[in-house]
């Protein structure tokens, strides 16, 4: 899979200003620091910055051409080097990294596995490409480099040796699930649930559901649809089009893949579980995950899903997923010097991820207390106070000795959590303070919130 500069005009119809079209192409890069001789640089558009700024330094960084917007002034001209630099000028270089991004897709012999939905994606993402790593060379999505920038650069570091792509799709609005999945055109869709994340943009979970199924009619024919049975909106999909339909679950023993008699570790770090799989009747599996909680259950799932439709051992399917072990900020758990355990979930939070992150906790086990940090879920729109209030009545059945609240929003969390030993403050730095002066050996502590609160910080701090 190699690029000249003719492929990129033909991909983008761009004009050529300067340059040899037979100048090959390493790499794509959005960003000048990161250049490397041989480079090919998209000068994007921000709203704190515009790449068109910085052509003069691409090019000096060892870039053998560009994409961009603007005229080149013959002074910058004069500064750019070397004298081959290609300039291509486009109406839109987000747009044309887009239209990069799907002839390079075209050019990839492998299969692509789109992972999307309102929790889970990230996890699920790492987890497949573990289980397909057994038996192809994977490349993956990096973290959650997931939007309309980040995917088609994963996408771009494609090479040759890649027998499978694993991409993560982002969304906060209708139409975006569609942009991107017309890009990778993958070969296996997922979504593995549909929650309220996002809802201040769609304003319902059925708007929300058509956002996550415009993935669908993008997977290549003959392909497969993967989704989770026990979500009320997705096993509603029987079939589609001409996509093999095919669903995991917990509770929905009907699906094509599920788990049965989940058991967590003394320690509450791990846990196991029987898989079945409906095309094997006879036969029960046992699978033993390095993650706790019952969610990466799901996670698990969907994992064999995609492992059972790249036909690969059972005994591989199970390997990759032992081998899975959550990424910072993502259930990461660390022993402190302290003695105490620290849950790091501060990536992200939704309601469904702060149930799934409760449950977690209240089934652990710990020789001292157990306390939860839980800040604001951004993103809820104006019903955002009352889903906060449904974690605090949820958060109040569990057996979670302390609950500590940061931010205006979560002290709706603590208000609605009945009875149970509480306490709210406004910044990360105050709670900080009071949890360093009242937690003790064998305390475990959950820290859990939306990005936006920076209590990964206070993690980090503890």
């Amino acid at each position: 899979m190699k690029l000249c500069i003719a492929d990129i005009i033909s991909a983008t119809g761009g004009k050529l200003i300067s340059g040899n079209l037979n100048m090959p192409v390493k790499n794509i890069s959005t960003d000048t620091r990161k250049i490397a001789a041989g480079s090919f640089f998209i000068a994007l558009r921000g709203d704190k910055f515009d790449g068109n700024d910085y052509i003069v330094e691409a090019s000096k960084r060892g870039a053998v051409g560009c994409l961009t917007e603007k005229d080149i002034t013959s002074e910058e001209f004069e500064r750019i080097e070397p004298f081959e630099f290609a300039v291509i000028k486009v109406g839109d270089t987000l747009q044309a990294l887009a239209r990069i991004a799907a002839a390079y897709r075209r050019m990839f012999e492998g299969r692509v596995v789109a992972v999307t939905g309102s929790v889970g994606k990230t996890s699920i993402k790492d987890m497949t490409a573990s289980v397909l790593s057994e038996k192809f060379s994977v490349h993956k999505t990096q973290g959650n480099f997931n939007n309309e920038i980040g995917m088609p650069m994963t996408i771009l570091g494609l090479s040759e040796e890649h027998m499978a792509l694993v991409v993560e799709m982002g969304m906060r609005s209708a139409g975006e699930i569609d942009y991107l999945a017309g890009i990778a055109k993958p070969d296996v869709g997922i979504i593995s649930n549909i929650g309220v994340s996002h809802i201040e943009y769609l304003g319902s979970r059925e708007n929300i559901f058509n956002a996550k199924m415009e993935l669908a009619p993008h997977i290549k024919q003959g392909g497969f649809l993967v989704l989770n049975g026990d979500d009320e909106f997705l096993n509603k999909v029987e079939k589609y089009d001409k996509l093999t339909v095919m669903k995991y679950g917990i509770n929905n023993k009907e699906t094509d893949v599920y788990g049965d008699n989940i058991i967590i570790s003394d320690d509450g770090e791990n846990i196991s579980f029987e898989l079945h799989i409906k095309n094997i009747p006879c036969e029960i599996y046992n699978v033993k995950l390095g993650v706790p909680g019952k969610h990466n259950v799901y996670n698990a799932l969907c994992a064999v899903c995609a492992g059972l439709i790249f036909q690969m051992k059972i005994s591989d399917i199970i390997d990759g997923i032992g081998k899975y072990r959550a990424p910072d900020m993502r259930q990461d758990i660390r022993t402190s010097e302290k003695g105490y355990k620290i849950i790091n979930d501060a990536y992200n939070a939704s309601p469904d991820s702060m149930r799934a992150a409760i449950d977690m906790l209240d089934g652990m086990k710990c020789g001292g207390k157990k306390i939860a940090v839980l800040g604001n879920m951004s993103e809820l729109g104006e019903g955002g106070a009352g889903y906060h209030r449904e974690i605090g009545e949820y958060f109040s059945n569990s057996n979670i000795d302390m609950l500590i609240t940061v931010g205006d929003l979560a002290k709706n969390i603590a208000e609605a959590a009945g009875d149970k030993e509480k306490v709210s403050f406004d910044t990360a730095a105050n709670a900080l303070e009071f949890i360093k002066n009242n937690i003790e050996n064998h305390d475990i502590i959950l820290i859990k919130a939306s990005r936006i609160m920076k209590l990964d910080e206070l993690a980090s701090s503890l």
